[in-house]
């Protein structure tokens, strides 16, 4: 035992550690047993080997068993010792740390929405007519009142002339009732009366007896024209009309190759004959031209002489008219014997194809005429004729004591009202001709051109269509449960299906009902399309702001949870002082990785935005990046 407490001092002195103490305890108690065994107690070496591995391993046993105890009183000593580290040093987390700022946040709902322009028509025609020009082209821009297409229209252009005639006779008419009647327009009218008057009194004293002739002989021919044609064409009448246009054939055959041409080539030739003279003349000219200016002839001499080149290209000419005048009378002649023999040809034809129905039908109203007159002036005048015959007498004596009178003013007034209807008429027309013209009602964006040119298309017919995409309207069909947070001049945001942002517009309409189907509101929004990236009918996604507000944002990984809890930690202090402050927040708006404060935060705080998860209240912390730390998670 006092080998122990030898060795406990030892161990306090030398600062060893247990094990090696034990061990070294267990060495020394072997040699001092091995000792103080006398040489004459040894057994014999198998009894002896036994004996010794039984002590060492009760012996081994004994220094474990009190090599233990002995350490855990050396460890509840050390653990009730106060600490002898240096005082204010702690452990202390490095972290990073931001300044709390208020930052524009917006809260917005994506929609599809379908793009629709607010003007757009499908063009027609104001009247009926033939296309006969195409203006304008598909996919271009044109202005208000640019022309589309023309058409024409026959019934138009006639009415239009017939108008115009009118109006011209409505005019000369209120003209001569202003100057008043001439002479000879009472002259006329006096005639016209004594006309009526013959009139009368040969219907009272009854028809003549060469009257009555006269109407038999024409009732005579028309019986024998009707029983000509029932009987057909005889052999002999085929024969002569063959005959007569073998004749015209002749006659043209002739024209195109007798003595026309004969007489053609004989102008000709003397064309080239009076051309040889006119040479001849003009070479002598430039000859004694020469000799003049010499003065080897004299002035009158060659005055003679360039007389005579002027005498021979008037004869070239002459000769040249008359080819031209040969030619235009052969042509002339050719022309009409050739209609000629197309006249007999369909003479022929006619009477080898017989005689037509509708020739007998009208052969036989004209016997039925002349039957009729004869009748009547058989029978006498009847009393209608003669009350007929008086009127026309009366009024012929109405207008002759008119024009002795002058015009009145009535007749002046209602002569102008019929010039101003006529005008009236023609203007409606025009305006109608001018619709000819199928102009655009507004300016935009020509779409496909649907009739080609030589199509005839009526006023209910779609030529092309026109749509104005400068200003667009988007449809978004809004939840029924945000109802209470619409309002006009909402802003909205459109982007293309791959998110790129496309324009801004503002709400403009809130339908005042709901869908049935869909339990939607139906919203119209504004937008701006100068550039032409929208397209009428284009579906795009749409982000409606419900409100946009400066408010406190943070990152959502500073924030904790815990239960209903949300906090985030406050870097507080300065120097070896700052400590981590629990504070408990509100959240508001999330936005992807951040989140809106509505409470428990003030710009200008310091937020600790990393190795939260070790932190807790009022825990040591240190900066990233701030003075001797190193980037390590816990510095000591």
């Amino acid at each position: 035992m006092s080998n122990l407490n030898s060795s406990n001092s030892a161990i306090k002195d030398k600062t060893k550690p247990p094990e090696k103490i034990q061990e070294n305890t267990k060495i020394e108690l072997y040699k001092d047993q091995t000792k103080t065994v006398p040489e004459h107690f040894q057994p014999d070496k198998q009894n002896f080997s036994g004996v010794l591995w039984a002590t060492v391993i009760i012996t081994t046993l004994g220094i474990g068993f009190l090599g233990g105890q002995w350490w855990q009183s050396q460890n509840s000593e050390t653990a009730n010792k106060p600490s002898t580290a240096a005082p204010g040093r702690r452990r202390s987390t490095l972290v990073k740390a931001i300044p709390i700022e208020t930052a524009s946040l917006q809260e917005t709902s994506e929609f599809v929405g379908t793009l629709e322009a607010k003007r757009s028509v499908r063009i027609r025609p104001e009247i009926d007519g033939r296309v006969i020009e195409i203006l304008a082209q598909e996919g271009t821009f044109i202005s208000k009142g640019q022309a589309i297409a023309k058409l024409k229209s026959d019934n138009v252009e006639a009415n239009l002339r017939r108008t115009k005639a009118n109006l011209r006779q409505t005019q000369a008419r209120l003209a001569e009732l202003k100057t008043g009647a001439r002479p000879e327009q009472i002259a006329a009218s006096r005639a016209r009366l004594n006309q009526s008057q013959a009139r009368l009194a040969e219907l009272k004293t009854g028809a003549r007896p060469e009257q009555i002739a006269a109407a038999r002989a024409r009732l005579n021919q028309s019986q024998a024209s009707l029983a000509e044609l029932r009987a057909g064409t005889r052999n002999e009448e085929i024969a002569q009309a063959k005959a007569q246009l073998q004749e015209a054939e002749a006659r043209l055959a002739n024209a195109k190759s007798g003595s026309m041409l004969e007489e053609i080539a004989q102008a000709k030739a003397q064309i080239e004959v009076q051309q040889a003279e006119l040479d001849l003349a003009s070479e002598q000219v430039k000859r004694n031209q020469n000799l003049r200016d010499e003065g080897a002839i004299a002035e009158l001499t060659f005055q003679e002489i360039f007389k005579q080149e002027k005498a021979a290209k008037a004869r070239v000419e002459e000769a040249k008219r008359r080819v031209t005048q040969l030619e235009r009378n052969r042509e002339s002649t050719i022309e009409t014997l050739e209609a000629a023999v197309e006249q007999q040809r369909q003479v022929l034809r006619r009477l080898e194809n017989g005689t037509r129905p509708e020739e007998i039908a009208r052969a036989e109203a004209e016997v039925a005429e002349a039957r009729s007159n004869l009748e009547e002036l058989q029978n006498g005048t009847r009393p209608e004729e003669i009350a007929r015959a008086e009127a026309e007498v009366a009024e012929a004596r109405s207008n002759l004591e008119e024009l002795q009178n002058g015009t009145r003013p009535e007749e002046i007034a209602q002569a102008t009202a019929e010039v101003a209807a006529a005008q009236a008429e023609v203007e409606s027309l025009e305006v109608e001709l001018q619709d000819t013209v199928v102009v655009a009602p507004f300016a935009g964006i020509v779409g496909n051109m649907i009739v080609k040119i030589g199509d005839f298309v009526t006023d209910d017919d779609t030529i092309t269509t026109v749509t104005a995409n400068q200003v667009l309207e988007i449809n978004l069909p809004i939840p029924l449960e945000r109802r209470g947070d619409l309002k006009l001049g909402l802003p909205v945001e459109i982007k293309s299906s791959e998110g790129k942002a496309l324009g801004m517009g503002k709400v403009s309409f809130i339908s005042p009902t709901v869908s049935s189907d869909s339990q939607t509101i139906l919203v119209k929004a504004d937008v701006e399309n100068s550039a032409g990236k929208l397209k009428d009918g284009q579906f795009v996604r749409v982000n409606v702001i419900w409100d946009r507000r400066q408010t406190v944002v943070v990152p959502m990984t500073a924030v904790g949870f815990l239960g209903e809890e949300r906090f985030v930690y406050l870097l507080e202090g300065a120097g070896e002082e700052q400590k981590a402050k629990r504070q408990i927040i509100e959240l508001g708006l999330v936005k992807g990785d951040v989140t809106e404060v509505v409470s428990g935060l003030q710009p200008g705080d310091k937020l600790i935005v990393s190795g939260v998860q070790k932190l807790k209240d009022g825990s040591a912390v240190k900066l990233l990046n701030s003075g001797k730390g190193k980037n390590k998670g816990v510095a000591e």
